[in-house]
């Protein structure tokens, strides 16, 4: 797992913004464990989904925070969280099948997974 620097090396930069890699030697980043809840995003976006912004998935990250627990969203739609990074603790940009989230949780561990689905309007 490899972190992205979103601001292509003009400034110093500490992202969330995450990939999982094959036959890597190392990950950048630590895992987060059992302090932290996995969120499954609404997948890929079409029309009326969550074309902007992944509505369930967010709210459900600053539900986890207001409850003093880490967040770590995994979703194929770029547009996850529109443009707060932040948003999450982790953010993985991923394919929601079994062979992309499976390695994931295994790496961080969670105490658990929401599973929702909705998108922009849930």
């Amino acid at each position: 797992m490899f972190a992205i620097d979103t601001l292509a090396g003009e400034v110093p930069a500490k992202t969330n913004y995450l990939y999982l890699t094959y036959h890597g030697s190392h990950h950048d980043v630590s895992p987060l464990g059992r302090k932290a809840i996995a969120v499954l995003g609404s997948g890929p976006y079409h029309i009326g989904s969550s074309v902007e912004f992944d509505w369930s998935s967010v709210h459900a990250a600053q539900a986890l925070r207001r409850h003093r627990k880490k967040s770590i969203i995994i979703n194929c739609n770029p547009e996850t969280v529109s443009t707060d990074y932040d948003t999450a603790d982790k953010l993985y940009f991923e394919p929601l099948t079994a062979e992309y989230v499976l390695p994931i949780l295994e790496k961080e561990k969670p105490e658990g997974v929401i599973v929702q689905l909705g998108g922009q309007t849930p």
